[in-house]
């Protein structure tokens, strides 16, 4: 079995509060760092979320 990850397609349209933008609206950086785990019954993945964006980061602890 093959896994193929493909890059969503991005426009330039902009949302209201709450909803965050399609990226080019924020500054600073979002990424997922993946591990997983294989076995012969199971697929485990492991995501951790680097995020570097204050605005972003205040609105997440509230």
């Amino acid at each position: 079995m093959r896994l193929e990850l493909k890059t969503m397609k991005v426009n330039t349209k902009s949302y209201p509060h709450p909803v965050l933008g399609n990226g080019d609206d924020l500054g600073g950086s979002f990424k997922v760092e993946l591990r997983r785990e294989l076995s012969r019954t199971e697929i485990v993945l492991n995501p951790t979320f680097v995020l570097q964006n204050a605005s972003i980061e205040d609105l997440l602890k509230k």
